[in-house]
């Protein structure tokens, strides 16, 4: 009840859902993508330049604003409908309707995605407990939808510092986020299993058995987007034992 984030992810992700599947309408996400993106990113300068500066309505501004854009991104790759640089609006592709220039704020690196995971990275950075807590959930929901960054070494950091931390809201904020990543992965895997079968069965001369849905056309499948995360095998298998309870108890244990 008292989480900034209550009902957000929901809400979101049903706006995306319509938006994809039945209005292709992007204006009410690209409005909350221009509120959301610069709030974030200056406050967050604010905050790295004066540390602990952050008062308690800031931080769950923050925490809400962060859920928006990770929601956003799990479900919708926005990447996928700007349009590209150096062609005409008649030369763009057909899904691609929506001008860069609508999007009111700068790109890290060249997409939204790399925008959005360069905030995350920071809310986190920042050190406080809730905005750690909440860049660990909502880096979930970003892997969800742009497998890719399962690579990224930054991410990989900043779930294994969550995982090793004698915070115990943060530690289990952890454990749920890599254990819904591993069903959601597990989930498509299947999915992409009974695509690439049927693609098969269907073939008539070998030419394009299987390669219809192929991963080759969309990048890493859901297989090899959930390897990275087997890093953390050895920090979860702690987290099991006695010995590796989560929370500070955890983080005073001496080194064997």
């Amino acid at each position: 009840r008292n989480q900034p984030s209550s009902g957000v992810h929901e809400a979101v992700r049903c706006l995306c859902l319509v938006v994809k599947y039945v209005t292709g309408d992007l204006a009410q996400l690209v409005s909350h993508l221009n509120v959301a993106v610069p709030s974030l990113t200056r406050l967050c300068a604010l905050a790295e330049q004066k540390p602990s500066s952050l008062e308690r309505i800031q931080m769950m501004y923050m925490s809400r604003q962060a859920w928006v854009v990770a929601s956003v991104l799990e479900s919708l790759n926005v990447d996928d409908y700007v349009q590209l640089e150096g062609l005409s609006a008649a030369e763009q592709p057909k899904r691609r309707l929506l001008p860069r220039s609508e999007l009111k704020f700068e790109f890290v690196g060249e997409s939204v995605a790399s925008t959005v995971a360069d905030i995350l990275l920071r809310l986190n950075a920042l050190g406080e407990p809730q905005l750690r807590a909440v860049a660990v959930s909502c880096v979930g929901f970003f892997l969800k939808g742009h497998r890719s960054y399962t690579k990224d070494r930054r991410i990989g950091e900043l779930l294994a510092s969550a995982l090793s931390s004698g915070d115990l809201q943060l530690c289990r904020k952890a454990l749920e986020t890599l254990a819904s990543l591993l069903a959601h992965f597990r989930s498509e895997a299947d999915r992409e299993s009974r695509a690439g079968a049927a693609d098969f069965a269907d073939s008539r001369d070998g030419s394009i058995a299987g390669g219809s849905h192929g991963q080759s056309l969309r990048g890493s499948s859901a297989v090899e987007s959930a390897q990275p995360l087997a890093a953390f095998s050895d920090a979860v298998l702690g987290h099991i034992t006695l010995a590796g309870s989560v929370g500070p108890a955890a983080a005073r244990q001496p080194a064997s």
